[in-house]
């Protein structure tokens, strides 16, 4: 039995990817160095927002910080209104909202996260029963750079009505 679902935000429950390839075209030439479709998603997509930029645009580019907070109010102008995440999605949650307890795990910004959803559905995040959580994990990375199934884990621990004793911790071998 199902006792909880935890979502990816970026390409599970926001059809985006596109999106934020657009956004890093523009802020990139804007900053001097083009990059095309092509090379987003070959080079760049799945990776955190900091490795994003300082692989781009350098390692010793002298605000990446601000870079990436302009990528973030773009994306917040672009899909605030929820239209990435599409009906389809919308009716599986709260399908899912009606049966049990939901949570959005994910290396995306909550600034980001909440808008998009409480546009496009907050009576299943908001408003549900069972209640909903939504967390940010830390991009933990393992030496391929894509982000280690670990943070998620760890992360869904504290949604566990009823924590295991340490004894029964499972580890997966992924996990540090």
């Amino acid at each position: 039995m199902t006792s909880a679902i935890v979502f990816d935000f970026n390409g599970t429950l926001s059809d985006d990817e596109p999106i934020m390839c657009e956004i890093f075209i523009q802020l990139f030439a804007e900053h001097g160095k083009p990059l095309s479709a092509q090379e987003y998603f070959d080079k760049l997509a799945g990776f955190s927002d900091p490795e994003i930029v300082r692989t781009w645009l350098g390692e010793d580019h002298p605000d990446v910080d601000a870079v990436i907070a302009e990528r973030v109010n773009r994306y917040r102008a672009t899909v605030g209104d929820g239209s990435s995440i599409h009906e389809h999605v919308r009716e599986a949650v709260r399908y899912a909202a009606a049966r049990v307890p939901l949570a959005i795990c994910s290396g995306a910004a909550r600034a980001e996260i909440e808008p998009v959803v409480a546009a496009a559905s907050p009576s299943a995040f908001r408003r549900s029963s069972p209640p909903t959580t939504s967390c940010t994990a830390s991009p933990t990375r393992r030496a391929t750079g894509r982000p280690s199934r670990c943070s998620e884990i760890q992360r869904t621990r504290s949604f566990s009505r009823t924590p295991r004793p340490a004894s029964r911790r499972r580890r997966r071998p992924d996990c540090a």
